[in-house]
């Protein structure tokens, strides 16, 4: 596959587009010539694009008058094509060897100035001490003393326990851990509570006082189970709410659908825009040619490394605009019902955990509008049951709240089909 690519590459192609009544007799005499059709598609019943080799588009125009085509070229690829475009354009490379020599001159500077690991100790603080030391965006990297930063910033910051200053690239990198502040002992008082809202069908209390049974519904927040807490004064332990809580959980979603409606498809023309991005300044790079009416753009973001391993690169922003055109789209009444189930069924289980356990699934149709306003209307509900109750530091110490965990680790269950 590789190998293919990059003798298509060396050699050139060509992206054509066919237009005739009879493509399936156009693709045989093609075959029968040894004419390599790549990436074949349909558009419609009269209209086809593909990628063929540089060599072999003489041979294809041979055959249009007896199959009755026309053949059109969209874009031209290739180094052979590459080459072309650029062997008079002196001016390009010069300006790339300024930009290179730009690069290698700014790299000496330090423009980026990170610190991570502080805590209690603001960053600003330490950019502001920094600054005073003469360390600041702009200044020559030949200038930074590091182990004399380290140095004095331990001493200006007791509560720097260890401190790390290293210079990659054009970034200045200031790590950094403090010391551990002895923290009060604070008891642990835990509720279970329901992450989610629905109807409880099990319900174990384990420890502390339950407040719901089976049956009742609950909502996302409320307390399940509360933890025993000895009034301020009183003998005895604080005891955290135990239990396991297992309900009926619902997830909804919708979608519509038109009867008549436009579908998008791609002809196979693109084209490519670059932008070079350097100092905040984003330099085109090539001749933008003209829009198309129609189009879906798609943008790639890449890091250029100036040399194997090197930390100094240049980033660049490719924008790939493909031109569109839109065909109707006539379904039946059962056709428009089937895809938006399949759109709302789609979402409906895309909110579902994936340990959690389907057990039922209901679809709720509706029609509305005549004419090209018709249209299907699909309310989606999946039901589960989910282990819903969880741990929450109990409103009563005025404890702050912890991560959400289960009150009881349950065993997984087996998923349903989602498919």
């Amino acid at each position: 596959m590789i190998f293919d690519r990059l003798v298509a590459y060396l050699s050139g192609s060509l992206m054509v587009k066919v237009r005739g009544v009879d493509l399936e007799k156009f693709i045989n005499a093609a075959n029968k010539q040894g004419i390599v059709l790549k990436s074949v598609k349909r558009h419609g019943r009269y209209l086809l694009t593909s990628r063929i080799a540089i060599s072999d588009y003489r041979k294809l125009r041979r055959l249009l008058p007896a199959s009755q085509c026309k053949v059109e070229i969209i874009s031209k690829h290739g180094l052979p094509l590459a080459l072309s475009r650029i062997r008079n354009r002196r001016m390009f490379f010069l300006g790339l060897a300024a930009a290179i020599g730009i690069l290698y001159y700014l790299s000496s500077f330090v423009w980026f100035i990170r610190v991570t690991g502080n805590e209690a100790i603001s960053e600003e603080a330490i950019r502001q001490f920094a600054e005073n030391c003469g360390i600041r965006a702009g200044i020559r990297k030949s200038e930074v003393d590091v182990s004399k930063l380290e140095q004095e910033l331990i001493i200006a910051f007791p509560r720097i326990a260890w401190v790390s200053v290293k210079l990659r690239g054009t970034l200045l990198s200031i790590a950094l851990a403090e010391k551990l502040a002895p923290q009060p002992a604070q008891p642990e008082a835990f509720d279970v509570v329901a992450a989610k809202s629905g109807l409880v069908v099990r319900f174990i209390p384990l420890a502390g006082e339950p407040l719901i049974r089976e049956g009742d519904t609950v909502e996302a927040g409320q307390v399940l189970v509360k933890a025993i807490v000895p009034e301020e004064g009183e003998a005895g332990e604080i005891v955290s709410a135990k239990a396991v809580v297992e309900a009926r959980v619902w997830y909804q979603a919708s979608a519509q659908v038109k009867l008549i409606d436009t579908e998008i498809v791609r002809t196979g023309r693109s084209k490519t825009m670059g932008y070079l991005h350097i100092l905040g300044l984003a330099i085109p790079i090539g001749v933008p040619g003209r829009g198309f009416e129609q189009s879906e753009c798609e943008e790639r973001r890449a890091v250029i490394q100036l040399w194997p391993g090197s930390r100094i690169g240049m980033t660049t922003t490719v924008v790939t605009c493909y031109e569109t055109i839109s065909y109707p789209v006539v379904r039946s009444s059962d056709e428009a019902r089937a895809e938006a189930i399949r759109r709302a069924r789609m979402l409906a289980l895309a909110e579902v955990p994936e340990e959690v356990e389907v057990v039922d699934e209901m679809a709720a149709v509706s029609f509305s509008g005549e004419g090209d306003s018709a249209l299907v209307r699909v309310e989606y509900t999946v039901e589960t049951i989910e282990d819903i109750g969880v741990l929450q530091a109990t409103q009563a110490q005025g404890l702050p709240v912890p991560n959400l965990q289960p009150a009881i680790p349950l065993p997984a269950r087996t998923p349903a089909d989602r498919t």
